[in-house]
């Protein structure tokens, strides 16, 4: 019937009549969907799993203008007493060095002939990691020594003084550890990037977060919470110091008060204003505040790093030390009590006159000193003792802990 044939819109043939065009750009409509759909899907994983990473080396070089910049170098300072864990603080110097080939060690030993020697790598039992001995061995003469017989030992400010004075050549920075200490990954990237974003004249220094020497194992927090200096205390004989408290990394670094003697990393030109004393034997507390107020004299600030780098074994109750009662020498007392006389008389606090044996004891203080009468020295240590409120005359500190540190990168 001609009403049938002419009704034709539900028929099968009218129903693939479309009105949009079976074609795009030449390719059947399905087919370009499913590209489309792939090409996004591509996109997403590329996005996901970071598509810098599958560029190629050699063109991710080609895209860098000039020559590739030198690395910066480190000279770690070691002073060691008697000290059993030292190997393995020289082979965590360079097992977890991003780069051992820019690191260089300064060692002085002060040993008995019945201690191990730091460099003895057979003092390494067979669980030390064989690619950390690999390094060791490799960048050996990256490890400049001096050893001392354990009797003529003057104490750590002394063998300070000799493994910078000995051993330093003029490296970029100076990392100033104990002969006990633990290094986290990485450890020489980490305190240079955290450095160069600090201002000009900035030290890094904190008290690390302990280690068990025996299982090696770091406090848990490591990961997650830093030391920052930000209080003190004054002792029997009116040194301050310093104390701090445990806060959460926030990857930044907070200006605070002190040096610490077991962990600082400076800029070697330091070296050249801020040399080490040499007259300080046997001195143990006030070490730090001293060093740290000759720093601020010459205009360098304090930072705690943004992570922790290291890890210390602090007591050591089964190791020797040098002030020990049985390995005193006879001496001992009196140069520690000169050294002491020293460094008060330095950060003006007690007159001339109450130095013992002055001639000693104020040797070289236009080398080693502080110079209270030069206006920018002067100005420079006006401004840190109110940034920190301290008095040393009447022993105040500011608690900084509670109150907050006054500036942070």
């Amino acid at each position: 019937m001609i009403t049938d044939d002419d009704d034709n819109s539900k028929s099968p043939r009218h129903a693939l009549t479309f009105r949009y065009p079976l074609f795009v750009f030449g390719i059947p409509i399905r087919r370009f969907v499913l590209m489309l759909l792939g090409a996004f899907i591509l996109l997403f994983v590329l996005y996901s799993i970071n598509w810098k990473s599958l560029v190629p080396a050699k063109t991710s070089l080609n895209l860098q203008s000039g020559p590739k910049k030198p690395l910066k170098t480190i000279f770690v300072s070691l002073a060691s007493y008697r000290d059993l864990f030292c190997m393995r603080t020289l082979q965590g110097v360079f097992q977890n060095a991003a780069h051992p080939e820019r690191v260089f060690v300064g060692v002085v030993q002060q040993n008995s002939d019945r201690d191990p020697d730091c460099l003895t790598i057979e003092n390494l039992d067979d669980s030390d990691n064989k690619k950390g001995l690999e390094k060791l061995i490799k960048y050996r003469s990256h490890i400049r020594s001096l050893k001392v017989d354990y009797k003529e030992a003057k104490g750590p400010v002394f063998a300070r003084y000799l493994v910078v004075e000995k051993h330093y050549k003029g490296e970029d920075f100076i990392f100033q550890v104990d002969s006990h200490t633990m290094f986290a990954e990485n450890w020489d990237d980490t305190l240079i990037e955290n450095i160069e974003r600090l201002p000009p004249k900035s030290c890094l220094s904190h008290y690390p977060l302990e280690f068990n020497w025996k299982t090696r194992e770091k406090q848990n927090i490591w990961r997650s919470s830093v030391p920052r200096f930000c209080n003190g205390f004054y002792n029997n004989d009116g040194i301050l110091q310093p104390s701090g408290s445990i806060f959460p990394i926030d990857r930044k670094s907070h200006e605070g008060p002190f040096l610490a003697a077991g962990m600082t990393f400076y800029p070697g030109a330091a070296h050249k204003e801020v040399p080490m004393d040499p007259y300080l034997k046997h001195l143990f507390h006030g070490e730090e505040l001293l060093f740290g107020l000759r720093m601020a004299a010459h205009g360098y600030k304090f930072y705690s790093p943004s992570y922790n780098v290291c890890f210390h074994f602090y007591m050591r109750k089964e190791f020797p030390k040098s002030w020990d009662t049985d390995l005193r020498d006879e001496d001992y007392f009196t140069v520690q009590r000169q050294a002491l006389h020293r460094a008060k008389y330095m950060m003006k606090m007690i007159p001339f006159e109450e130095v013992e044996n002055s001639t000693y004891s104020l040797s070289e203080l236009d080398k080693y000193g502080i110079n209270w009468e030069d206006p920018e020295q002067s100005k420079n240590l006006q401004t840190y003792f109110t940034k920190f409120g301290i008095n040393l005359k009447e022993k105040k500190i500011d608690d900084l802990c509670s109150k907050g540190l006054p500036s942070s990168y």
